[in-house]
């Protein structure tokens, strides 16, 4: 078994600036309640799409442009693309008749 040492110093300052010490360490702490609550308290979802994403004005900056990206469409395309596949449904069962 070999001795493993931990030099290596990670930080988070959405966890309030705690230091993290090996890489496994600082991977397996974006899943903890220190990193979620500190995700929540920034209005931030804490999904995947953030994962070693240490800066508050980073998280903050990529959460504005996924919102900028997913902003809703003028048109319901969710109720126009039932609507037709509800149609097309309807015109090709009533032809086999």
């Amino acid at each position: 078994m070999t001795n493993v040492t931990y030099t290596q110093e990670f930080k988070c300052e959405i966890c309030g600036n705690a230091s993290y010490w090996g890489r496994r360490a600082f991977e397996r702490h974006f899943k903890e309640y220190r990193h979620q609550n500190g995700m929540r308290a920034l209005g931030i979802p804490n999904s995947k799409l953030f994962f070693e994403v240490t800066q508050i004005a980073e998280a903050q900056h990529l959460w504005k442009n996924v919102q900028a990206r997913h902003e809703k469409p003028s048109v319901d395309w969710w109720h126009a693309t039932s609507a037709d596949f509800l149609y097309q449904y309807i015109c090709v069962t009533n032809a086999d008749w």
